[in-house]
């Protein structure tokens, strides 16, 4: 029920009842109370094993979304969070939280608090919070976790680049909101789409194989490039349809099919670019500044021969600079291309940037390391059963206390500091100069043979790359349908814990 969002009801359908009495004959089907309670009871025994599984982790990303649910027109915030597990990404949905008061960002700040108090998620180790755009959840995320912490979903702004670019564009836009009308006058006549149907039938296209057209929605990502790209390939068979149907919609002419056509070769590099960065189990964040890089490339290259369509070229150019012109000075971005092996410093434009993101690597490896010579040295210290000298006056008074809290900021030499510096300069200098790994080599394996050699960068590595670079995992939790016609009364503590436990492996 938790894995597959199915009703506490499904025990009491006729079919099923009929399934597993057949399945199962001497198996007594309990009631939904008795699935309520079970679940009640595997929440708790889950729930402290999670939580001693998150301690032993370092670091992690977190994901948030808020959505309102159409059945009871209640508010609830999603979220998700991801961490590296030796070298396997892994990715928990801790809940979706109702929303009680106004979304504000103070409010949801709040609840952001509440949420890592209840599962004992200190806020240091969160690095990074990806959001969408609303300006309420990006403020309650940075004043929670930190401006430098927070990431906007690079996929939810690359949709608004391609929503804003057709509104630029009115020519095309014209063309869109003809093609959206033909789209929906099928879906709303059976004998358009039975018609459709028969067409393709006849010309010997099987009943598995059979197509029907697309209807995009603002709020689901390239669904206008899947809109397009379905009607080019059924465009002879619609078109017959609306010739002959009097009532039907206008026919989209030569030049607004030519149209359609170059505009889907420019969309399809937004759509491909979505789909990269939008996994949960493998490495995103490194592949924005390629991505981005490769993707204004292949636009800038494409040939166009319609004047409209030229224009929407340079308008999505236009956008895609004013949303990411700066995107290789985003620190983050910047040091995790940098330490993916598939890419390092191939792909930046600028070099100024280059050498700030090495720079940056340089002192976080610095830190990692000068943090374990410090261990190393404060164990010797303990270690140490040397004679100290009595002071001259047995009191609590000690005017010294001051000058020795500096000297243990400070007990790293300046001498060990400058060999470390070295080193890994050495080490990240070997590491830049040696030729990339396979593009779609596995990242963390990659790296786990590169730590002998390069064991400084390992460990801010490993730290970076396991950031996501967009908040669809929570957006997912919705997309799931996870409140329907036949859980609309589920109470919202026992949502959370559906949720949190249909994503945990199936085994527990």
């Amino acid at each position: 029920m938790c894995r597959d969002n199915q009703a506490f009801s499904l025990v009491e359908n006729e079919g099923f009842q009929f399934f597993m009495h057949k399945a199962l004959p001497l198996y007594s089907l309990p009631c939904r109370k008795t699935f309520t309670n079970l679940l009640d009871g595997r929440y708790e025994v889950q729930v402290p094993k999670f939580k001693a599984q998150l301690s032993q982790y370092e670091y992690f990303t977190m994901t948030t979304d808020v959505w309102t649910e159409q059945h009871t027109n209640k508010s609830y915030l999603g979220v998700t969070i991801h961490y590296l597990d030796n070298i396997d990404m892994q990715s928990t949905q801790l809940g979706v939280f109702p929303l009680e008061e106004r979304h504000t960002a103070q409010y949801l700040e709040q609840i952001l608090n509440q949420i890592c108090t209840e599962w004992n998620l200190p806020k240091q180790k969160v690095i990074a919070g990806i959001t969408d755009n609303a300006a309420n959840i990006v403020k309650a995320v940075t004043n929670y976790f930190g401006e430098l912490n927070h990431l906007p979903c690079f996929a939810h702004t690359l949709n608004l680049v391609r929503e804003r670019s057709l509104e630029m564009s009115e020519a095309v836009a014209v063309v869109i909101l003809k093609l959206r009308n033909i789209v929906t006058w099928f879906k709303h006549s059976i004998v358009g789409t039975d018609v459709l149907r028969k067409l393709q039938l006849k010309d010997g296209i099987s009943g598995g194989k059979l197509l029907k057209l697309k209807q995009d929605v603002r709020t689901r990502w390239n669904s206008t490039f899947c809109m397009l790209e379905r009607y080019l390939i059924l465009c002879n068979y619609v078109n017959e349809i609306l010739l002959n149907d009097p009532k039907s919609p206008t026919v989209l002419n030569a030049n607004e099919l030519q149209i359609l056509r170059e505009l889907k070769v420019l969309l399809r590099p937004l759509e491909v670019c979505t789909r990269e960065v939008s996994a949960e189990k493998y490495v995103t964040l490194s592949k924005i500044i390629p991505l981005m890089n490769c993707m204004v490339k292949e636009i800038l290259n494409t040939k166009l021969s319609n004047v409209d369509v030229e224009q929407f070229k340079q308008n999505l150019c236009s956008e895609l600079n004013k949303r990411f012109g700066n995107i290789e000075k985003n620190e983050k971005l910047a040091v995790s291309a940098i330490l993916d092996p598939k890419f390092k410093k191939l792909d930046f434009k600028d070099i100024l940037d280059v050498g700030k993101a090495v720079t940056s690597v340089r002192k976080k490896a610095l830190i990692f390391a000068s943090a374990n010579l410090k261990d190393v040295i404060s164990n010797e210290e303990e270690n140490s059963h040397e004679i100290q000298e009595l002071p001259m006056h047995q009191d609590d008074f000690d005017l010294w206390k001051h000058h020795g809290a500096l000297a243990n900021v400070s007990r790293v030499k300046v001498s060990d500091k400058e060999e470390l510096n070295s080193l890994i300069g050495q080490e990240l200098t070997h590491y830049l100069s040696t030729s990339v790994a396979e593009l779609h080599s596995s990242l963390f394996k990659v790296w786990g043979q590169l730590k002998l050699t390069y064991p400084h960068l390992h460990r801010v590595a490993n730290k970076y790359l396991q950031i996501t670079a967009t908040s669809v995992p929570s957006q997912r939790l919705f997309s799931k349908t996870i409140i329907n016609d036949r859980r609309s009364r589920i109470k919202p503590e026992r949502l959370k814990k559906m949720v949190f436990l249909g994503s945990l492996p199936i085994e527990e």
